[in-house]
């Protein structure tokens, strides 16, 4: 699945959002701020995901987030 929003939340706080609500729902969740990607593995099953961040220039941010089920 994918879908892609704006939203005006601040770029840093999108991260720590899908950061914290994936270690949550048990998957692993790691930042990479160079490639502005956000995402992680569910290790019972592999699914899995990631969030593409980008900031806007009135402040808020872009996400392309994409998901799977795993097995």
């Amino acid at each position: 699945r994918a879908v892609s929003y704006a939203t005006r939340a601040p770029m840093r706080q999108v991260v720590a959002f899908y950061l914290s609500q994936a270690r949550r729902a048990g998957y692993s969740a790691d930042y990479d701020s160079k490639q502005q990607m956000v995402g992680g593995v569910r290790p019972r099953d592999g699914g899995a995901w990631y969030a593409i961040v980008q900031p806007t220039n009135s402040g808020g941010t872009l996400v392309d987030l994409v998901t799977n089920n795993g097995s």
